[in-house]
């Protein structure tokens, strides 16, 4: 987990056992709108991915930042994990002469993620879980108004856009 439940509720200043289910439901939710956000789930974790070749002598695989390449088979050839150098979200054959042909059926296993989350990530994580527990507990997606002789509801709903934005060097670009 990105966050744990101590951080949690450390963070929020609320604690207690019945409050634990859904603290943690908080911390998962805003966990996944993170993920969602970045294109891939930044924990350390290891990736077997069926990919197609562009003609191109790199590979992006859609998580990052690569820690390791254990071995790449293109079209049924294996490749040692030597014959391969990475960056970011990108596998590049050391030799430039090869590609990554169009087309081709690649399986790619490879380590990525981050051994430690970043601060940034961490905090994200922590300001919308607790904005979610604050629309839980205080019922601020609902508010209405009174005009003279009749009241209006207005449904609010939460735009976390200003809290992912300062994750927006981590996301994939493609």
């Amino acid at each position: 987990m990105i966050v744990s439940l101590e951080e949690f509720q450390k963070y929020t200043g609320v604690f207690g056992e019945e409050k634990d289910e859904s603290a943690s439901l908080y911390i998962s939710a805003a966990q996944d709108i993170l993920v969602s956000y970045l294109g891939y789930d930044p924990e350390k974790q290891r990736y077997i991915k069926m990919l197609s070749g562009h003609g191109l002598p790199s590979l992006r695989v859609g998580a990052k930042p690569i820690v390791s390449v254990e071995r790449v088979s293109v079209d049924g050839k294996d490749y040692p994990s030597a014959d391969f150098y990475f960056f970011d979200d990108t596998i590049f054959f050391k030799d430039t002469s090869l590609i990554f042909a169009k087309g081709s059926n690649i399986t790619a296993d490879f380590f990525a993620g981050f051994e430690e989350i970043p601060a940034i990530m961490k905090m994200t994580v922590l300001r919308i879980a607790a904005l979610l527990q604050l629309e839980s507990d205080s019922n601020i997606g609902v508010s209405s108004r009174s005009f003279g002789d009749s009241t209006r509801t207005f449904l609010n709903t939460t735009n976390y856009e200003k809290y992912l934005i300062q994750c927006s060097r981590y996301k994939l670009l493609y």
